[in-house]
């Protein structure tokens, strides 16, 4: 269920919560990401589909698939006209393909995947915090493996773009 609160700034009147339009598609294990027009939704389990809520209309849009069949908990960020999806995993184990998509003009637009230089660090890792600054985008820890083990987990900090 997609849900929109309302919270008035003078904090006297009690917060409203109106009921959205229903996503096109389900979404397990998705990652989301907003702007300021756009709601995204990428992918899930079993599943490449991707959609975005238009905070102007109230309306739900497709987007194109993905490349990939699979793609769950996929690092979304956005730098300039692009929305970019950083590695994931699917049920063979985790991946390190990139893909994006200009967001500029929505339905016309396909995700192309991209190679990223990173050679300092591989991109096998899913799970992680991001941080954008000084055109620059941080990795910071995350998961190089599906386990639960200590050594699943890496502690460092990764600049990709």
């Amino acid at each position: 269920m997609f849900l929109k609160l309302k919270i008035s700034p003078d904090k006297e009147t009690n917060p409203t919560i109106e009921k959205m339009p229903p996503m096109i598609n389900s979404h397990l294990n998705h990652s989301m990401i907003a702007t300021n027009n756009y709601i995204f939704v990428i992918s899930e389990y079993n599943s490449n589909k991707c959609e975005a809520f238009n905070l102007k209309t109230l309306q739900w849009e497709s987007l194109s698939d993905l490349n990939w069949p699979e793609r769950q908990r996929t690092i979304l960020a956005i730098n300039g006209d692009y929305l970019y999806a950083f590695i994931g995993y699917n049920k063979y184990g985790i991946f390190d393909n990139v893909e994006r998509i200009n967001i500029k003009n929505l339905g016309n637009n396909k995700w192309k995947n991209i190679v990223v230089s990173n050679p300092n660090n591989n991109l096998n890792f899913y799970g992680v915090g991001i941080y954008y600054w000084n055109n620059k985008l941080y990795f910071i820890c995350g998961k190089v493996e599906l386990g639960n083990n200590n050594s699943d987990y890496k502690h460092k900090i990764r600049i990709i773009l």
